[in-house]
């Protein structure tokens, strides 16, 4: 009997509570308050696959609130502050539009942050087509939203209902298999050193059928599809196309996305201010494969005034000692983090880099698998930007980098009293590492300077972004023609028949090994590091000599570049001597070719020749031939309409099968790899760069690094 009076007084109080509750929501709703509201997506696109009203979809609109702080001289209505409660009503200027599956409008009371179901009513909407004389492709409405904050007491979300199928009518049909999509997401970053928008991203579509095992991409084949792409927001640009819907089919699909940035809301106070602000978006592609009809690709741009991006490359055998210029601004405030990152070496693990005179430099572990370390608010570079006393000379931001001195100059300044704007930037110098050695660290360092408050640390990922850096530490490993200086004349280790007699070296996790590969034999190298802070690579080893019996080598690498290329000394010593011989020079060129990924096209791009005609090439991995423009035969030697340098067939390409001309071709890339008769196929369809397919790599082997870099190798 207890219980279940314990359980209806319960009740009673939770009602009691709720009657209350109620009554808070409605006077509080009576009120505006000062700030701002945003919807997200801004607009909205529903699309029917067949043209029929029974595949339209729904689309969920996120609304939130922004109360601004408190303006301290630095902070200005641009800065969104904490989230805040309000009110706000959602209605419709059409009557086939639904909100929240309802046809009629939605209050929400108090705490505001919360989302709309848009969707159609689809009885409504045939009747409305059916007063129309012709069916038109796209209907449109709005939905308004009425708020209680003052800075946006209405926002307005475009509805467009796209009614027109797919072109061809075999895109109706549900077609087995998945989509995919690289990359998967995108970021754009802008900020106040970029003086221009940032750099198209190319995404790249196929169907993929899984003949066996879901989970494993190498039991599959390609399928072939329909695609449709849209974008969520007006800032969201299709290169080459004005209309914002792109359309495709075959067995892949290729569109470049940008970024305008004119129709980004970015205020001068931004950038004037050391402010920042992020915009959200996606492209929504729907498909007719059956195991994704449907696929979204979030896009962001980030908005930093002080952000700086760079790249670095350096080798495992010298000391890590990194200079970097951490900009900063006047008002800027928060204690400075330096994080330090290598998923190779410590996945999962962030460490905190700090330097004093007493400990030297150190890496603490600053989180592990997304937990912070107890005290990890304590790991700061500097406690206060502001005071650390390397900052003393102020920079202008418009001046080149590095920063000229700071010069005095006028601005006009919205909302500014008089008119002109500081913009007084500073750039932090901080080194690091201070000779920390590289052995066995093979792969990309990542870093981050960061500004925020100790004792807020479990936000750090969202934390003002100063500076973000890449180091790629290169190992020596690699196949390595060698040409060595002898008395004045070279001599490269190849036979008489152009062979390569190759030097082979491996480093991983700090461990070298080598072989020197000969005509008759293969001689093993003892490698090490050389201890310098320039770093290096010493290389020993003896070899039997029919006039001297046997003869030791010492050769040092003083240097290397990211384009495989190394040189340095030689030496010899006789048996029986103490001395070694003067050192002569040598140099090495990797055999291998190094290709990473280019970030403009989302691609692999490498440079060759045909017959030795230059030639620019993509090299896909998927494809069965390499592919060539047919309008550069001639310039190729060859005659596409003899029969006994060509014969004709067909190939499958992006919009289906074609007509190709295929013929045997000499290629090389990087002056490095090559392959005689070499089947390609020409044809009139394919434009631009060649590709390089199966019939070209399948003698090579190929492999992919963790930083996306594909390397072709003997």
């Amino acid at each position: 009997m207890r219980d279940y009076k314990s359980f209806f007084l319960a009740l009673f109080f939770i009602g009691i509570l709720g009657l209350v509750h109620s009554t808070v929501h409605a006077a509080s709703c009576d009120t505006k308050k000062g700030g701002a509201a945003v919807a997200s997506p801004d607009r909205v696109d529903l699309y029917s696959t067949t043209g029929s009203l029974d595949d339209l979809g729904t689309a969920t609109i996120t609304i939130a609130g922004f109360a601004y702080p408190v303006d301290d001289g630095c902070a200005t209505k641009y800065t969104w502050g904490e989230t805040t409660e309000f009110c706000w009503i959602a209605s419709k200027d059409v009557n086939w539009i639904t909100l929240n599956g309802s046809d009629t409008g939605i209050v929400r009371n108090t705490d505001g942050q919360g989302t709309l179901t848009i969707g159609i009513n689809k009885s409504a909407l045939e009747q409305y087509l059916n007063t129309l004389t012709t069916r038109p492709s796209i209907v449109t409405g709005t939905v308004t939203i009425s708020t209680t904050l003052t800075d946006t007491p209405t926002i307005e979300i475009p509805v467009s209902v796209h009614l027109e199928p797919f072109v061809d009518q075999n895109c109706i049909t549900s077609q087995e298999g998945v989509l995919m999509a690289s990359p998967s997401s995108l970021t754009f970053y802008v900020s106040a050193q970029d003086s221009e928008a940032p750099l198209p991203v190319n995404v790249k579509l196929e169907g993929m059928l899984y003949l066996e095992d879901p989970s494993n991409v190498t039991l599959a084949q390609r399928a072939s599809f329909c695609w449709m792409a849209s974008a969520s927001r007006d800032w969201i640009h299709f290169v080459g196309d004005d209309d914002g819907i792109l359309k495709g089919q075959g067995q892949e699909g290729n569109f470049t996305v940008a970024i305008d940035t004119s129709k980004l809301a970015i205020p001068q106070e931004v950038y004037l201010n050391g402010g920042s602000t992020t915009y959200e978006g996606n492209i929504t592609i729907i498909t007719n494969l059956s195991q994704s009809g449907e696929k979204t690709i979030p896009v962001m741009v980030y908005v930093n005034s002080l952000r700086t991006v760079e790249e670095d490359t350096v080798s495992t055998s010298q000391e890590l000692s990194l200079p970097l210029n951490i900009p900063i601004s006047s008002n800027l405030k928060g204690a400075l983090y330096i994080l330090v990152e290598h998923p190779r070496l410590f996945p999962h693990q962030v460490f905190a880099y700090r330097y004093d005179e007493e400990n030297g430099a150190r890496f603490d572990l600053f989180s592990e698998r997304g937990h912070l370390v107890e005290g990890a608010g304590d790991l700061y570079y500097a406690s206060d930007i502001q005071s650390v006393p390397a900052v003393s000379v102020p920079y202008s931001m418009y001046q080149s980098y590095p920063p000229e001195p700071y010069q005095n100059y006028d601005m006009p300044q919205v909302g500014s009293v008089n008119g002109t704007a500081p913009n007084i930037q500073g750039y932090l110098p901080v080194n690091i590492g201070e000779g920390i050695p590289l052995h066995g660290v093979e792969g990309d360092l990542i870093i981050r300077a960061l500004v925020g408050d100790p004792d807020d640390v479990a936000n750090w990922r969202i934390w003002k972004e100063l500076l973000y850096k890449v180091v790629h530490v290169m190992p020596i490993s690699g196949t390595w023609v060698v040409t060595d200086e002898i008395n004045g004349r070279n001599y490269t280790y190849t036979d008489d028949d152009g062979n390569t007699y190759p030097l082979v070296l491996h480093e991983e996790d700090g461990v070298i090994s080598g072989q020197w590969i000969l005509a008759d034999t293969t001689t093993n190298l003892t490698v090490q590091y050389l201890e310098r802070p320039e770093g290096g690579y010493e290389i020993y080893f003896q070899e039997p000599s029919p006039l001297y019996g046997l003869v030791e080598y010492l050769y040092k690498i003083e240097s290397i570049d990211t384009q495989g290329y190394i040189e340095g000394t030689w030496q010899y010593k006789l048996p029986g001597s103490n001395e070694w011989s003067a050192p002569e020079r040598f140099t090495a060129v990797r055999q291998e070719v190094v290709v990473p990924l280019d970030r403009e096209c989302n691609c692999y791009l490498v440079d060759g020749t045909v017959n030795g005609y230059p030639m620019r090439f993509y090299i896909d991995t998927g494809a069965s031939h390499v592919f060539l423009d047919a309008s550069y035969a001639q310039y190729m030697g060859v005659n596409l309409d003899d029969p006994a340098q060509c014969i004709e067939g067909t190939a499958i390409g992006v919009g289906g099968e074609v007509t190709a001309k295929y013929c045997q071709v000499d290629i090389e890339i990087e002056g490095r790899l090559s392959k005689t008769g070499v089947w390609a196929a020409f044809s009139d369809t394919w434009s631009g760069p060649g590709l390089l397919g199966m019939t070209f790599l399948d003698t090579f082997h190929v492999s992919k690094s963790s930083d996306g870099t594909i390397i072709l190798a003997p």
